[in-house]
């Protein structure tokens, strides 16, 4: 174990034992700890009476915290690892919880509707966080095979007008212009105990901390000219929802939510020591993002945008036995991102043609549910549904990647295009076009009974159905030259999700529990591999049939859990620990090819292992303080003649140890004056990337992020100078896929943003 891991995991591990015993020498007459409800169970609990590891961030903490967007949450909740695993930028990033990691293995919820895990909602006007960890295919479905992360927003409250107002001022290391941020809500009640409405806005600058160089002449001019401000981020965005109590027992809530993210470039730490033409060995990377200079042969402009709607209904009849709930929602993506494949392709032909490539992303999901909590008086409960979900995604390199004069470099005229080139399109490097239509229609039923006062026990199912259906089309230069049309392909999956729990209640401040449930991901079909360039034969050499690679199939796990949860000193303090095993099977895995293309299959088996622990304890009157720690050994028990990984291998983009430890400090200074004081540390331990050679993956180093807020708070408002990044890391976030392919001995990493200080106001009504 490296000394920073042993650093960090020691006094996360000593602020446990500190927390324990400062809670133990508190006053008698000290306040308790808040009570935190949750809705994972799809009902109202005390989250201290779920027999469930959950990690949950409640509004005033996010606050405390200034957490607004996904790194600033997602490094600091145990055994939750992320990456870029994807292709491109605001599409790629994917989460992964106890190891189970991959596309489609974490649900990510916004309220009721499933979202994909790779979008960033700005944490604005939310109630909490929740993180549930282990499979959730029984309440949650497909793509919860390790667990589920919730956001939680705020809803229209009809019994007072009230808002909040934020805006703030920052800067960031290395970079030519400040920050600015501003966002509010607003509530009004229309209809006293009636009808109200809820509108947020937000909009967020973020100055680039990159420049690009490039020559004044291009490709090969001495004199360059800089850029500044690369991958500048700006965000904007809004919501209105309204709630409507159309009667005593019907209530009902439409919204919609809109958000844009503008980038002119991406927070790619680049390595400039490529060769031309491509070295047959690639030699020693550098994968240390401290480089913040892009240099390129051309003036070519990266970036894109990021823009999606969710609009949903949602209704709610109660009655004294129980909920009934229909949620509606339907979800629109657009992702459009460029990128520079001029050195690439200077590489690879030997002739530095300037080249652009684009890939956009639009995604249309429709989901439907309407489910039943009951609110009985005996020792029975349950919870029942109907689920459908309709998603048609369409990824698409479009328009055609052109290098101008590429036709004309290997021989050809406009009229006799050269062999190995699309003849409709002779200068076209490469062009796709993928249409997808996935559905999901499930029964879903959980049924608890209090066996006794101490005892209870948990049985849950789900029912499914999963059909996937896809058409693509590719052509160009590094597909083989001429149109490849995959015809219309569909992969239909049934089965049944089962889980069961118990738990036991020792005192009323007690208790553990155990359970086993089971996950799964859904299969799917990916376009065809072309067969030019040796991939016919790389396939055939596998004992793979072209039609074959096209299809996968679900992947499923069991998971074991044991915990407890348990509260002391008249509730003062609460320690939460489990453990749990989990066995993966059928993997589904990403195989390379000798001729760079590659296909999903599945192969071998992983297992992943593990624990939490979470504490919470407030020692004396004016002092929060939390800590966790997650340990998960995720590695590859089986593998495949075709498998990239052998038994013993780590799972990628899946960090062994993962910490936090959190202090807030309320102090008052005078009458009406106060400084509320939060420290904040997460740490993410070391893993591995494979996303560009799977057979030789890439350590991600471990790190760790130190953030500040001090709040000078009076009456209703809050002056704050505010620290993130504070020690100034540079993360690997992960190796980019690229759009196009990765320059031969030139990684580019994926970084967060530096050491940033400012200051803010929060004004509330």
């Amino acid at each position: 174990m490296s000394k920073m891991n042993t650093q960090s995991l020691a006094t996360a591990f000593g602020l446990l034992i500190t927390l324990t015993l400062a809670a133990g020498i508190a006053r008698a007459d000290q306040d308790s700890l808040q009570e935190v409800i949750v809705t994972a169970q799809k009902r109202s609990e005390n989250v201290q009476d779920v027999p469930m590891s959950i990690s949950v961030i409640d509004a005033a903490q996010l606050e405390q915290r200034d957490v607004v967007s996904f790194i600033d949450y997602g490094t600091t909740v145990p055994n939750l690892g992320f990456g870029y695993s994807g292709v491109g930028y605001a599409n790629a990033r994917t989460i992964s919880i106890r190891g189970v990691a991959g596309a489609n293995t974490t649900g990510f919820y916004l309220d009721d509707t499933p979202l994909p895990d790779t979008i960033d909602p700005r944490i604005i006007d939310m109630d909490r966080i929740e993180v549930l960890r282990g499979p959730q295919g029984t309440l949650y479905g497909a793509r919860s095979e390790g667990g589920t992360v919730r956001l939680i927003t705020h809803q229209p409250d009809m019994d007072s007008f009230n808002g909040r107002v934020h805006v703030g001022v920052s800067d960031t290391w290395n970079t030519v212009e400040p920050n600015y941020v501003a966002d509010g809500t607003i509530n009004i009640p229309l209809i006293a105990d009636r009808v109200a409405v809820r509108i947020v806005a937000l909009y967020d600058s973020e100055a680039g901390f990159f420049r690009r160089e490039f020559p004044a002449d291009p490709p090969f001019g001495t004199t360059l000219d800089t850029v500044h401000d690369v991958a500048h981020n700006w965000t904007s965005g809004a919501s209105m929802a309204l709630t409507w109590k159309v009667t005593d027992a019907l209530t009902v809530t439409p919204r919609v939510l809109y958000q844009q993210s503008l980038y002119n470039g991406f927070p790619y730490s680049d390595h400039t020591t490529y060769e031309v033409p491509a070295p047959t060995v690639v030699p020693p990377l550098n994968l240390d993002p401290n480089n913040f200079v892009q240099k390129r042969l051309y003036n070519v402009e990266e970036g894109g945008h990021d823009r999606w709607t969710l609009s949903s209904l949602t209704g709610t009849y109660h009655m004294d036995s129980g909920d009934f709930v229909s949620s509606t929602s339907y979800f629109d993506r657009d992702v459009l991102e460029t990128e520079d494949a001029s050195d690439y392709n200077y590489q690879i032909f030997g002739m530095p043609f300037r080249t652009p490539i684009t890939q956009g992303t639009t995604v249309h999901q429709f989901v439907q549910e309407i489910r039943y909590a009951s609110h009985f008086s005996g020792a029975w409960q349950f919870v029942a549904g109907v689920w459908f979900e309709s998603t048609t995604g369409r990824p698409a390199w479009d328009p055609p990647a052109i290098a101008p004069g590429l036709n004309a470099y290997f021989g050809g005229t406009p009229t006799n295009p050269a062999a190995g080139l699309n003849p409709l399109n002779p200068d076209e490097v490469t062009a796709y076009n993928d249409h997808t239509h996935e559905t999901e229609p499930a029964v879903y039923g959980q049924v608890y009974y209090q066996a006794t006062d101490q005892l209870k026990l948990i049985a849950g199912l789900r029912a499914y159905r999963n059909e996937t259906t896809s058409d693509s089309w590719q052509e160009g230069i590094v597909d083989g030259g001429p149109r490849i049309t995959d015809p219309p392909v569909t992969v239909t999956e049934t089965g049944v999700n089962p889980k069961g729990e118990i738990d036991y209640q020792i005192t009323p401040d007690k208790m553990v529990y155990a359970s086993a449930a089971k996950g799964f991901r859904p299969g799917g079909v990916v376009p065809s591999v072309p067969v030019a360039f040796g991939c016919g034969e790389s396939l055939a050499a596998l004992g793979v049939t072209l039609q074959e690679a096209r299809r996968y199939s679900s992947d499923s796990l069991w998971s074991y859990e044991i915990g407890e949860k348990t509260s002391w000193l008249d509730r003062r303090l609460t320690v939460n620990a489990s453990a749990f095993y989990i066995d993966w099977k059928n993997l589904q895995q990403n195989i390379l090819l000798s001729c760079g293309f590659g296909y999903t299959g599945n192969v071998g088996a992983a297992k992943s292992e593990g624990f939490e622990v979470e504490t919470h304890a407030r020692p004396i009157e004016p002092l929060d303080l939390s800590a966790g720690v997650g340990y998960q050994h995720a590695v590859i028990t089986e593998s495949g003649a075709s498998s990239p990984q052998q038994p013993g291998d780590p799972i990628y983009q899946v960090p062994d140890w993962t910490a936090d430890v959190v202090a807030t400090h309320t102090q008052p200074l005078s009458d009406g004056l106060g400084l509320i004081s939060n420290l904040s540390y997460g740490y993410v331990g070391h893993s591995k990337s494979a996303n560009n050679n799977p057979f030789e993956p890439r350590i991600r180093s471990a790190y760790g992020l130190l953030n500040a807020r001090f709040a000078l708070a009076w009456s209703k408002y809050q002056l704050a100078l505010v620290g993130k990044n504070l020690q100034n890391t540079h993360a690997d976030l992960s190796d980019s896929a690229s759009i196009a392919a990765e320059v031969v001995g030139r990684p580019r990493i994926v970084t967060n943003q530096p050491r940033t200080i400012g200051l803010e106001f929060v004004a509330k009504f």
